[in-house]
């Protein structure tokens, strides 16, 4: 297991050199989501230093944009962060602002979901509730095939980034699809007026604590992951006095 330094370390380090809401947001979402994939994907015990990752991806881009990913390792040492932190931070910017190519698993689901979030993000605000909590999937992907749409977010990098996984776009989008999950039995419940999926593990499986926790449950046919995971960020963000966007 790769140790990180600690949450209230990384938070504070993150806030030391970026002040705006949106970006303090973005932080968070990113974190969230790694986290989640880390236990998705087989690797819960390394969802902090997962997490922490996310949350620090772009610690060096508010007060230094034109140097993104190449301040970040002088900021990430100051903070604490050994090299493999720095590697999987810098990485994201691969092909864009550094030569830090990603390799492992974790920094290939960052360089997909960083992008990917954005898009989401922009596509429910552009929705009447301003709001991801009623966001489906084929709407996302609506958005997604709509080139003039949050032209900001690369659809490329989306794109690289799902291939550099081995997964589809769709995988991407909806990770309860991709293998693995078809061996997992769920119960239907009613949340937020949707029927939800609460997933549970086979007796004796080595995936038993992948699912739990507060992203445990998967909207089974209308709401990927990467969506639900942001509608669950909400709270987290009230926590830290960061207010509006798009929950």
């Amino acid at each position: 297991m790769r140790e990180c330094i600690t949450r209230e370390t990384a938070l504070a380090a993150l806030r030391k050199y970026n002040q705006e809401p949106f970006h303090l947001q973005h932080a968070l979402t990113v974190e969230g989501v790694m986290r989640w994939y880390a236990q998705e994907l087989g690797y819960g015990q390394e969802a902090d230093f997962w997490a922490t990752v996310g949350l620090l991806h772009d610690i060096d881009f508010e007060q230094w944009p034109e140097q993104h990913c190449q301040k970040a390792p002088e900021l990430l040492r100051e903070a604490g962060c050994g090299d493999d932190l720095i590697h999987a931070v810098c990485s994201h910017g691969y092909g864009i602002c550094c030569d830090v190519e990603p390799t492992h698993l974790m920094e290939k689901v960052l360089f997909a979901a960083d992008e990917l979030t954005g898009l989401i993000g922009a596509a429910a605000l552009m929705r009447p509730s301003k709001s991801c909590q009623d966001m489906e999937v084929k709407s996302l992907k609506k958005k997604y095939k709509d080139k003039k749409f949050a032209a900001g977010c690369s659809r490329d990098v989306i794109q690289q980034g799902a291939d550099r996984l081995g997964w589809t776009l769709e995988e991407l989008m909806e990770r309860k699809d991709h293998p693995g999950h078809a061996q997992l039995r769920g119960r239907r419940q009613r949340r937020h007026g949707k029927s939800v999926t609460w997933i549970q593990k086979p007796p004796g499986s080595r995936r038993a604590a992948c699912h739990n926790g507060p992203f445990s449950p998967v909207f089974r046919g209308c709401v990927c992951a990467p969506v639900f995971l942001l509608q669950n960020l909400s709270k987290r963000f009230q926590m830290y006095g960061i207010f509006g966007g798009y929950f």
